[in-house]
């Protein structure tokens, strides 16, 4: 057992709002990160080809809690569960899932179920990346320790995010480029954020392994 403590993150916006560049932000503070990506190739991490090469790398490199890793794969429909199943045998590590709206009922996924429930027992965080809040599924929203969410228009989105973070998210319509509203357990008053955008958190260094 790893502890009992970890981090359910859900970053909010539609394409171009900064979620990805405050994504990035965030797993350059982490030292143990497995991204189930979207095709993207947007992240400061290793990318890998293949389910193989992934799980020989994490084999040898992730053993160890001091151990230090930040690894992508862009999984098929059918991979889902090996991502989450990798993370909580791997364990003390971050789970990012890109555009997690597209995964699938963890009712129908046991695999995703079990890491979004008990993942903590393994100290698997979870950073979810999605464009619409009401689409994500209610076992991951109802696990939130924290919501980060851009400018939001879908009446549906805003009052699932009502209902969370309360009069705060009548601000999300007529949020400005790059601001966001934070919520986490236990905040006061809440006031928009702006992203901090550099020239290095723009760049990206390509670390993409080819197949043999």
């Amino acid at each position: 057992m790893f502890g009992q403590q970890r981090d359910v993150d859900l970053i909010l916006g539609k394409t171009g709002s900064g979620k990805t560049t405050l994504a990035r932000q965030l797993i350059s503070a982490r030292n143990r990160v497995i991204i189930a990506d979207a095709d993207y190739h947007e992240y400061p991490a290793k990318e890998f080809l293949t389910l193989d090469e992934l799980a020989d790398y994490l084999e040898r490199n992730a053993i160890g809690r001091g151990s230090f890793f930040r690894v992508s794969y862009t999984p098929y429909e059918h991979e889902y569960p090996f991502m989450c199943d990798v993370a909580r045998i791997v364990g003390n590590c971050t789970l990012v899932l890109e555009e997690a709206d597209r995964f699938p009922d963890p009712r129908y996924c046991m695999e995703y179920q079990e890491i979004i429930a008990r993942g903590r027992h393994d100290g698997v965080s979870i950073m979810a990346l999605g464009l619409y809040p009401a689409l994500l599924p209610s076992m991951l929203r109802r696990q939130a320790t924290r919501i980060i969410s851009f400018r939001q228009h879908e009446p549906a989105d805003i009052e699932w995010l009502a209902a969370v973070m309360g009069e705060a998210a009548e601000q999300l319509p007529n949020l400005g480029d790059h601001e966001y509203l934070e919520w986490y357990s236990g905040v006061g008053e809440m006031r928009p954020k702006k992203l901090a955008l550099d020239s290095a958190g723009k760049k990206r260094e390509d670390h993409r392994v080819a197949k043999n």
